[in-house]
């Protein structure tokens, strides 16, 4: 076990204390000495959340941001091999765990923190690939047309760089720059081929700074597509090993893109049509891998391979997990539409939100999974009586966070018999249970034995005690 788990575990015993005082003693000293150090210990974690991404987070070097925008987007198998990690396996884990902590016992402003660091880190690495190309490119002065690695020729700058491939939509949008100066400097369209052009005729060098900073300007967006686009890969990863709330972290940049488009599309009127397009597909890769995410967590549930159950039939801990992130889905309600789909058309069109609808018919299958594996893992247990306690446990845990967290209202959007069903289903295993009682029930009363044979020498002495007893109780 490592210092940060026994830290958490330390801390998580401290709230176990501060509920014990709350509840028990509420004006002790020892309360406020808790409180305190509680608070401390969560001060302690965001400060280690916050230094443990300032440490790990290095801008990306520029030639491994120009291998990403050189592969090419009709290759999706190469661009996953080249998914550049840019923080270490363990300082992932740590920093899900700090985060997970955080967002239960304090408030989600580490994610503040995340975005602040992140989008530095992002800034420093596009800068960086900037700095690269004018370094690799000589001086705006010096720029003639063979320092363009498109059109054949050496780059003459300050330093030499082996060549990479340009991926083919950049190509494209300079051929086509180039072929447009072509027509403009050409005397005449009969004589524009097969000869020579004199000199006078080639653009002046503003054009050829004007390409320059044309490819500058494309590399940089496509490089920023990509770099947007490993952090759906990495979620991709993470749902291959079922950590399926990393699917979560995509939520807040998907909300801010999709408030962006507008401006993006203003910014990007008169470009090419394959540049327009870059943001649009990357909102169409999250809202894929989301709801990819979203529909393997459900078949998990379905095929949770944990035969470990808890020996006095208390909540699974795939319980507890399946409705954590159930709450966590309620911030994000507003995008889900775009998410996922309602199967009931008719109902998708007169629906007030289709939103929430989408939330509640997904809740509805996430429950129905969730209640199946439970009830197959309950057959585990050799005593009847013990397999009634596991399911009325867990019924009653699923019961009370829908109705706590406001779950269940939404989920009544789809199936208004929710509630009532588990209401049901907890009675039954009660009764179930109750059963268990009767062999205790059966020797206390001593049904099967005469009066005379009753705890007493005779009847009349087993009355006369009987009657005493009710007197206490008068």
């Amino acid at each position: 076990m490592d210092c940060l788990e026994e830290f958490l575990k330390s801390v998580d015993k401290l709230q176990k204390a501060i509920d014990y005082f709350d509840k028990h003693n509420p004006n002790s000293p020892e309360l406020v000495t808790l409180m305190s150090l509680f608070d401390a210990g969560g001060d302690a974690l965001e400060r280690e959340f916050r230094g443990l991404l300032s440490r790990h987070s290095k801008p990306m070097p520029p030639v491994l941001i120009l291998d990403l925008v050189g592969m090419d987007d009709e290759l999706p198998s190469e661009e996953e091999k080249h998914v550049v990690d840019q923080l270490p396996e363990k300082t992932v884990r740590d920093l899900t765990k700090i985060a997970e902590w955080l967002r239960k016992n304090r408030n989600e402003d580490f994610a503040n923190i995340y975005a602040t660091i992140r989008s530095s880190i992002l800034q420093k690495s596009l800068q960086g690939l900037r700095d690269h190309q004018k370094a690799c490119s000589g001086n705006s002065i010096s720029l003639t047309v063979q320092n363009s690695p498109l059109l054949g020729g050496r780059r003459s700058g300050v330093r030499e760089t082996p060549p990479r491939r340009v991926s083919k939509r950049i190509q494209q949008a300079l051929k086509k720059k180039a072929s447009a100066a072509f027509m403009k400097y050409s005397p005449s369209v009969d004589t524009a081929f097969g000869q020579r052009f004199h000199p006078s005729l080639l653009p002046e060098m503003k054009d050829e700074i004007l390409e320059q900073e044309i490819e500058s300007y494309l590399t940089s967006v496509t490089a920023l597509y990509k770099l947007m686009q490993n952090l759906a890969s990495r979620v991709k990863k993470c749902v291959a090993r079922h950590e399926f709330s990393a699917a979560l972290s995509l939520f807040p940049i998907l909300r801010h893109l999709s408030d962006m488009k507008p401006e993006f599309d203003r910014i990007f009127d008169g470009c090419t049509t394959a540049v327009r397009n870059k943001l649009q597909g990357l909102l169409v890769n999250l809202q894929t891998t989301i709801h990819k995410a979203l529909e393997e967590f459900i078949d998990s549930i379905k095929n949770d391979p944990d035969t470990k159950l808890p020996k006095d039939g208390t909540v699974h801990e795939l319980n507890s997990n399946v409705m954590m992130l159930l709450e966590q889905l309620l911030d994000y309600t507003d995008m889900l539409g775009s998410v996922l789909t309602v199967s009931d058309i008719g109902a998708a069109r007169e629906a007030k939100d289709p939103s929430k609808l989408a939330l509640a018919q997904y809740i509805y299958r996430v429950l129905s999974a969730l209640g199946l594996a439970l009830t197959t893992k309950s057959e585990s247990y050799n005593d009847p009586y013990l397999k009634a306690i596991f399911r009325m446990n867990n019924l009653h845990y699923i019961q009370k966070t829908l109705q706590n967290s406001g779950l269940l209202d939404i989920v009544h959007l789809y199936n208004d018999n929710v509630g009532e069903h588990y209401n049901d289903e907890i009675r039954d295993q009660k009764r179930i249970y109750s059963q268990s009682w009767s062999r205790v029930l059966h020797y206390v009363m001593e049904v099967d034995r005469p009066i005379s044979q009753q705890r007493g020498s005779n009847g009349h002495s087993s009355l006369k005690k009987a009657s005493n007893s009710c007197k206490i109780f008068r």
